[in-house]
């Protein structure tokens, strides 16, 4: 849904660029207003999750998928800043983020659902 006028259009060749060219300038370049709130909701329900202190490297994300079976969106992804932290994604049924959140924490044997600050963000706890 996010794409609906949020992408970006590249002409492969002359005869494309051509006709991108002949659109109105709404058509060949401004984001629609649906494709704008399409895109806020895709991307605004998420939360940052900070990895840094437990170890888990740049990338979280990868070891959360590997240990875990939790796909995350890779904090590095979106720049220097996201170095040892991922995203998860709300956008969900509860209880698939509910289950997320459980199996994730068991990559941290001393640390439980109550007292781990990084779930605790969540608001889940």
């Amino acid at each position: 849904m996010a794409g609906m006028k949020c992408a970006l259009m590249v002409p492969s060749d002359a005869r494309a660029l051509g006709m991108l060219d002949s659109f109105p300038q709404e058509v060949a370049s401004r984001t629609s207003i649906l494709g704008l709130h399409a895109h806020v909701a895709d991307y605004g329900d998420g939360e940052w999750l900070d990895f840094r202190d437990l170890g888990f490297g740049t990338d979280p994300a990868e070891r959360v998928l590997q240990d875990a079976t939790v796909a995350l969106d890779s904090g590095p992804a979106f720049g220097a800043v996201g170095r040892g932290h991922a995203r998860i994604n709300f956008a969900c049924d509860p209880s698939v983020l509910e289950e997320a959140v459980e199996t994730m924490s068991t990559l941290q044997p001393r640390a439980s659902v109550a007292d781990s600050t990084w779930l605790r963000r969540l608001g889940t706890v």
